[in-house]
């Protein structure tokens, strides 16, 4: 059986490939970007398995904190347009469904789907 050390980065680089890129995630477990604010600030990713939701600053420290951990996977976070919140799919009732929950703050979640849902905006 073949071991080896799984490193996952997600970078950042400007679209005009001039200038360095920038590690913003460096992870042992499975890491993938979904979105940036609007205002280029932030980026919104998933991480792990199950899914927990993570955002990492683009300024200052960048340190990443969560916004949604739970023992169910969530999917697709996306920033709202003003940036206010954030809108994602779980499974945690047994079917996928959209919530959203604020932001920065993350508040307590609200269910924004009643019959099942997914790939919010």
């Amino acid at each position: 059986m073949w071991e080896f050390d799984k490193k996952v980065r997600i970078m950042k680089q400007k679209s005009s490939g001039i200038g360095e890129e920038t590690q913003v995630v460096d992870s042992s477990k499975d890491a993938w970007a979904e979105d940036w604010s609007k205002d280029g600030r932030y980026i919104a990713y998933g991480l792990g398995t199950p899914t927990d939701l993570f955002v990492s600053p683009l300024f200052g420290e960048r340190k990443s904190f969560p916004i949604v951990q739970s023992p169910f996977d969530q999917d697709e976070p996306h920033f709202s347009f003003v940036g206010k919140w954030i809108a994602y799919g779980s499974n945690e009732s047994g079917t996928w469904q959209v919530y959203v929950v604020s932001f920065p703050a993350a508040d307590p979640k609200r269910q924004i789907s009643t019959s099942g849902g997914g790939q919010p905006r």
